[in-house]
């Protein structure tokens, strides 16, 4: 298995097993609340050359429903929380972006979403 798809699954199952609602990719329609593995750019920096040893950027993407400002606000900072806890070793929190309410259409409404932003350093297996 490569780096990257190690890494996104190693994160995914970590939230997973700390009772969070993760995936390890974007799915067509996502249950909410979540949080979505995404690669990030540059996607692959390589660390060792060689030896297939990468550090992987990746965004987490945590996304709520959209109820009232303070209620979404405030979830989407205790999964950020939650998640950065639960980040296997190996794994580099760097920011989380400002919240936004973001509109999926007419029929399926708003939601709040925000990126946590970090590196796993990942090798091939």
């Amino acid at each position: 298995m490569n780096a990257s798809t190690s890494a996104r699954l190693a994160i995914a199952e970590a939230l997973q097993a700390a009772g969070l609602p993760a995936y390890p990719a974007g799915m067509g329609t996502t249950p909410l609340p979540s949080i979505v593995v995404q690669p990030d750019s540059p996607y692959l920096e390589p660390t060792t050359v060689g030896k297939g040893t990468w550090r992987v950027n990746l965004r987490l993407v945590i996304s709520v429903q959209a109820f009232d400002t303070m209620t979404s606000l405030a979830a989407i900072e205790d999964l950020a929380e939650s998640a950065a806890i639960a980040l296997p070793a190996g794994c580099q929190v760097q920011s989380l972006t400002m919240p936004s309410q973001q509109s999926l259409g007419e029929a399926q409404g708003s939601i709040y979403a925000a990126e946590l932003v970090l590196s796993a350093v990942a090798t091939k297996e």
